[in-house]
């Protein structure tokens, strides 16, 4: 692979532990966002922008201080929509109960409107137990100018 497009893996190496994400962008009017493959904005080139402004900076979700594990992930044709499945990383336990890993389906969607995105998060436990999961969201808005942001 030698186009300046592609990337080769060593064996065992996954993309998540190469430091190359995949990047995704959504559209509607004059607001886009730009995350990676699982949905999150970590701060640097990426965030939701309205206007010439960028009003969330930072949007990341973890379950049980972790970063899922991606099972799939994908825009609509259109780049209106967003969806990315996750699973869950072994956990600790919680409440007497551990989870172990891949028990946990999580399904993110997202969309924007009117300036504004909007996002539904559907958990599913696969386990035979009731487990407790812990979900956390770190977020900040830095109302950056977009030329700021681009350099």
């Amino acid at each position: 692979m030698d186009d300046a497009y592609s990337t080769q893996l060593t064996a065992g190496e996954s993309i998540e532990a190469s430091g190359l994400e995949q990047l995704m962008a959504l559209k509607a009017g004059d607001a886009f966002l730009v995350a990676d493959g699982w949905g999150d904005m970590k701060g640097g080139a990426d965030g939701l922008f309205a206007g010439d402004t960028r009003v969330l900076s930072r949007w990341t979700m973890t379950v049980g201080l972790l970063k899922p594990s991606r099972l799939s992930s994908g825009v609509s044709q259109d780049n209106v929509f967003f969806s990315c499945h996750t699973t869950n990383r072994p956990l600790p336990p919680m409440g007497g109960r551990s989870a172990p890993a891949g028990v946990m389906h999580i399904e993110r969607r997202r969309f924007l409107w009117d300036r504004r995105m909007f996002e539904r998060i559907q958990m599913v436990n696969h386990g035979v137990e009731d487990i407790l999961l812990p979900l956390a969201f770190d977020f900040g808005a830095d109302f950056a100018d977009i030329f700021q942001v681009r350099g």
